[in-house]
């Protein structure tokens, strides 16, 4: 009986354990494996994981890096969606459109900046989806060069609405080509008017004093049987002999323009100097025109050619006498920039101003809006101004007057 349920209860129950502890080696086992593997892939996830973090690291670097550039160069970039939304800009668009990027960003170009989608022909690219030809524009005082890109997506398929993501634009500032542009046009004018005064002065001088000659004999001549209608003729001849010479003498001075003799002046005496002679000769006290001089307290000493720099100072006064109608002023200012160790004289008149289309051209030689002027006065004051190493920069808006600012270097005394 007892070996009976030995074999029905104890031997089955026996079995069963040995195969469970044969099972639960197995287990065992393939635990350990799964365990490795499991391990072996938290280390393959935790390595990729390591490299994608560098390689994002590396990527917002170069991204960094690589806005920083484009926000630190002198070009335009603005990016545009289908929607002609604003998505991108750099510093240089905001200097442009003198706008905030919290302004642009985000709005549609067509809103927030109408004029330059205008004239920037950005309508054309989003209605036909083709690159429109570099050209140039005058805008906010920047002359502009403009090229439109179409961005599409990478696709086999042919070019499309479909697959059209938006346009980059992207700008320069070609300002400084287009000032140095004018500055050699104007170097090529002074050298075809030095040589035709040159040819001219010497034609016309020797007739020109022959003629002269024969008025005064004329003029001499039984004076006293001559009408006021005869006499007055006469001397509208002779005026206009003065101002033929006038001219032709006024061309050969600056076709010659001999070697500037360099010696140290206290500016403020020179100033007060041509205020004296302008005054006296335009009787400035019936006009009501006053100046106001903000000086500086001590001597402020230059190496100038005297004769050259108070001609050209009192050029520039006389235009804005000139500029001023009945009664104004004038303002004269004078500072010294130690940080860069020049001189600033400034003028300013609250007269009738130049001109927006003018302003370009008044150092032209001939240049003038006055019908008795030959236009050679600012021509001579900016040369004037160019052999004394200085600058010189006008600031007019028309009915509100003219500011005219030199700066000239100071030269240290040699040790």
């Amino acid at each position: 009986m007892k070996e009976e349920i030995f074999k029905e209860g104890i031997i089955p129950l026996l079995d069963a354990f040995k195969n469970f502890d044969k099972n639960s080696r197995n287990w065992g086992y393939i635990y350990n494996k799964l365990e490795k593997k499991f391990e072996e892939l938290r280390k393959e996830v935790e390595d990729k994981n390591i490299k994608l973090k560098n390689s994002l690291q590396k990527n917002l670097i170069l991204k960094n890096y690589l806005l920083n550039i484009i926000d630190n160069i002198d070009v335009c970039i603005i990016i545009l969606d289908t929607k002609k939304d604003i998505v991108f800009l750099n510093q240089f668009a905001e200097k442009l459109f003198k706008k905030g990027m919290e302004m642009l960003l985000g709005k549609n170009i067509k809103d927030v900046l109408p004029n330059w989608y205008k004239q920037t022909q950005l309508d054309k690219i989003f209605k036909i989806y083709e690159n429109i030809e570099k050209k140039e524009i005058l805008f906010n005082e920047f002359y502009v060069q403009y090229s439109n890109v179409c961005i599409f997506s990478k696709s086999d398929s042919e070019i499309s609405l479909e697959n059209w993501l938006g346009v980059v634009q992207i700008c320069y500032d070609i300002s400084n080509v287009k000032v140095d542009q004018h500055r050699q046009l104007i170097k090529q004018k002074a050298y075809s008017l030095n040589q035709m005064m040159a040819n001219i002065s010497h034609e016309i001088k020797n007739p020109l004093l022959g003629i002269f000659a024969y008025l005064e004999e004329l003029n001499s001549i039984e004076k006293e049987k001559w009408n006021n209608k005869k006499l007055s003729i006469l001397n509208e001849i002779k005026k206009g002999l003065v101002r033929i010479d006038d001219i032709i003498k006024k061309g050969i001075e600056f076709e010659k323009f001999p070697e500037p003799n360099f010696l140290r002046y206290d500016i403020k005496k020179i100033i007060q100097n041509v205020i004296n002679e302008i005054s006296t000769k335009f009787d400035l006290n019936k006009r009501v025109i006053k100046f106001n001089l903000d000086l500086p307290g001590n001597k402020l000493f230059l190496d100038i050619d005297i004769y050259y720099f108070e001609k050209a100072f009192y050029n520039i006064l006389e235009n804005s006498i000139k500029a001023i109608p009945n009664n104004g002023k004038i303002y004269i200012i004078v500072k010294y920039n130690s940080w860069q160790n020049t001189c600033s004289i400034i003028i300013k008149d609250n007269g009738i101003g130049i001109k927006k289309d003018n302003i370009n051209y008044i150092f032209d030689p001939f240049f003038t809006t006055y019908s008795n002027n030959i236009g050679l006065g600012l021509t001579y004051t900016k040369k004037v101004i160019d052999i004394h190493e200085g600058t010189i920069h006008i600031i007019s808006k028309e009915g509100k007057g003219t500011t005219v600012e030199i700066k000239l270097p100071i030269i240290q005394d040699k040790k």
